[in-house]
């Protein structure tokens, strides 16, 4: 099995930990960053969307030092987030969780429902109401949202940055796996090395069929991320 300097995880709460009870050593990137005695780099924020995913993995990359991209084994691996999530830019100036100006998160459920911007983003600052809002987000879901369409094009940008990783980081892998993206055919996944959950399309539908034990405030627990963390170690060792 190739032997990995760094492993590299970002995603939404999902992958950051959210319901593990000790984040910090419990989370499935740090059992599997010890399984494979390499150091566990988590960039994933909670409520974060795909967009987000690849816009701080391009970051992160860009980041490095040139002895550390020629040199090093990395392994990244992405859990994708849900669809509907999206990144937006609002025009005046209101710092997001991250430090960046301008940038806060669009999300609404896949059922199209609890519409809203995450990021506790207040839309009466422009004395905008909610009734508007709601407005908004109705006109927009049922006019301009298309999800294998949006879909499509996630899987578009995931395929340039694995050439964006490939190019910068000669010896780095990628795995992707979905918390809670749906509607994902295999021509898609065929284009990368997808670690699949069995029947289920999702982690999150993987944990709410197989048990009720394996959950925590709706996340995955601890004990979900030990799974996670032998099921991906046997992964790699089988097709990396």
């Amino acid at each position: 099995m190739k032997k990995y300097d760094y492993l590299v995880v970002n995603g939404c709460s999902y992958t950051n930990g959210l319901g593990c009870d000790n984040l910090m050593s419990d989370r499935f990137s740090k059992l599997l960053s010890d399984k494979l005695n390499c150091i566990e780099v988590n960039i994933s924020m909670n409520g974060g969307s795909n967009d987000r995913i690849i816009r701080t993995t391009y970051d992160y990359i860009k980041s490095l030092t040139g002895d550390f991209k020629s040199k090093k084994n990395v392994l990244f691996i992405f859990g994708l987030s849900g669809i509907t999530r999206k990144d937006v830019w609002v025009n005046w100036p209101k710092k997001d969780v991250e430090g960046r100006y301008c940038q806060f998160n669009f999300a609404h459920r896949k059922l199209k429902n609890g519409m809203g911007f995450a990021r506790k983003l207040d839309l009466t600052e422009k004395n905008i109401s909610s009734k508007d809002s709601i407005k908004f987000f109705e006109l927009y879901l049922k006019h301009f949202f298309d999800e294998s369409e949006t879909n499509r094009r996630t899987f578009q940008q995931l395929d340039m940055l694995q050439s964006f990783i490939k190019d910068k980081i000669p010896n780095g892998d990628m795995i992707l796996f979905s918390s809670l993206c749906h509607g994902i055919n295999w021509k898609m996944k065929n284009k990368f090395n997808w670690f699949e959950f069995g029947k289920h399309e999702t982690w999150d539908d993987f944990i709410q069929t197989k048990s009720q034990n394996l959950r925590n405030i709706g996340h995955p627990n601890t004990e979900a991320h030990k799974l996670m963390s032998e099921d991906l170690y046997q992964y790699i060792k089988d097709e990396l």
